[in-house]
């Protein structure tokens, strides 16, 4: 019989006891799920996270080449299995896909030390980091007046060269 023990705040998986064995624990696998959301209040929440000890979720954006690139927020987590993790970040650097990378707490307990000792978690040989899309960031628009003769003028793009429509 396998089951699901909490000890203390950690959860650990048992098997039951045979003649021969008695209960082993186990670790639960390391995990994060999270679907596609729009940003609220600066934030994005994850629905659940497995962490094998005190660690960090770090939410990376996405770099202009679609690899990750740099973190724009963080939190630290509890051992076992969190829920509704809500995490905010800068939304300024955001992008319309984000990674939510587990990383393992190391160096100096309680504060995040990326890149350096707090490694990325790997399960299997892969990285602990689904992406994810978000929407209800807001982008920089820029809209400049361009005269066509002395008294008529029309809005551009930020290069001068499309006009911008502000009724579609």
């Amino acid at each position: 019989m396998v089951g699901a023990k909490m000890i203390g705040s950690t959860f650990k998986i048992t098997s039951g006891q045979t003649a021969a064995a008695t209960s082993v624990p186990g670790a639960l696998q390391p995990s994060i799920t999270i679907s596609d959301q729009a940003l609220q209040n600066g934030t994005v929440t994850i629905a659940q996270i497995v962490s094998n000890g005190n660690w960090w979720v770090v939410i990376h954006r996405q770099n202009s080449d679609g690899t990750m690139g740099p973190y724009i927020g963080y939190t630290m987590l509890k051992n076992g299995i969190n829920t509704n993790v809500v995490v905010k970040i800068d939304t300024s650097l955001a992008t319309p896909v984000l990674y939510a990378m587990l990383h393992e707490d190391h160096g100096i307990i309680g504060k995040l030390e990326f890149p350096g000792p707090d490694n990325p978690v790997y399960v299997n040989g892969q990285m602990v980091a689904p992406p994810f899309n978000v929407t209800g960031l807001v982008q920089d628009v820029t809209i400049n007046i361009q005269k066509a003769s002395g008294s008529v003028s029309f809005l551009t793009d930020g290069q001068g060269k499309q006009p911008v429509s502000l009724f579609k």
